[in-house]
């Protein structure tokens, strides 16, 4: 899509568009330059398939975003967004982002990002409670 960057050895930082989503069927070329063979893969259905994992996935984005910025999106904002939109937008541990990758079932998409997403705001709220615990040099206050 664009040229970001010229190197003088000739390399390039460069834009992209997937036209789809493959396989990689064998690796090769230097590790600085890699370069594959792959097989794409037939088109998925676009339908969610399990709306209550979508509607999971994008309430924990929701409350992962005010946490992170103190503004609250609009829920329309992530209305028709996939499951690859939502986890775009939110950086994921590369396991999880290969495992989204993998699987060929928005559903199941849905569903793994719905459970990572919680467990990113409970490990949060963790860290914020030991963090509480720390300031009050660990003692818990009670009847306040």
């Amino acid at each position: 899509r664009a040229v970001l960057e010229r190197f003088d050895d000739g390399r390039m930082n460069v834009v992209v568009t997937g036209e789809g989503p493959f396989r990689v069927l064998e690796r090769f070329g230097e590790p600085d330059q890699p370069a594959a063979e792959i097989e794409m893969l037939a088109a998925e259905d676009a339908g969610y398939g399990d709306e209550d994992a979508a509607a999971r996935a994008r309430e924990a984005f929701l409350e992962l975003a005010e946490r992170a910025t103190g503004e609250r999106l609009e829920e329309d904002e992530l209305a028709g967004e996939s499951s690859y939109g939502i986890a775009a937008r939110i950086e994921l541990p590369a396991e999880t982002k290969q495992e989204l990758l993998e699987l060929r079932d928005e559903g199941e998409r849905m569903r793994l990002l719905a459970r990572a997403l919680t467990a990113l705001r409970a490990a949060l709220d963790r860290a914020e409670e030991i963090a509480e615990r720390a300031r009050s040099n660990g003692k818990v206050k009670l009847g306040r």
